[in-house]
């Protein structure tokens, strides 16, 4: 289990060029709303995994498990609602948009739906 997780965590923090960034995701939004809902969800949804495997990572090597580094929807949030506010940050933000799209999905909605311990 710890290998696939290094394994996983090496994939995810590599430099990938195939990384869609906020430029990119911007364009989608423009474009494709459909399109760029699917891919906000799969972005939630891998953040939903990584909490999920950290947390039983935690428990197994009795480690500290810290919440602060997650985003934590509150009870009947929506794809769409996460959508608007990452567009709205890019929107408000182009500085930041040649940024990896999943980096920038962790800004807008951390700050919004933090984890509390």
């Amino acid at each position: 289990m710890l290998r696939l997780l290094s394994i996983f965590v090496c994939l995810v923090f590599s430099s990938n060029v195939l990384a869609v960034n906020g430029n990119e995701l911007f364009a989608l939004m423009s474009d494709n709303k459909l399109a760029s809902l699917k891919y906000v969800q799969g972005l939630m949804d891998m953040q939903t995994y990584i909490k999920y495997v950290d947390k039983e990572v935690s428990i197994a090597s009795k480690t500290p498990y810290n919440s602060n580094f997650y985003i934590c929807p509150p009870e009947n949030s929506t794809y769409g609602q996460v959508y608007d506010i990452l567009k709205k940050h890019l929107t408000d933000h182009p500085e930041t948009r040649h940024l990896e799209a999943s980096v920038l999905l962790f800004d807008a909605i951390g700050n919004k739906w933090p984890c509390s311990q």
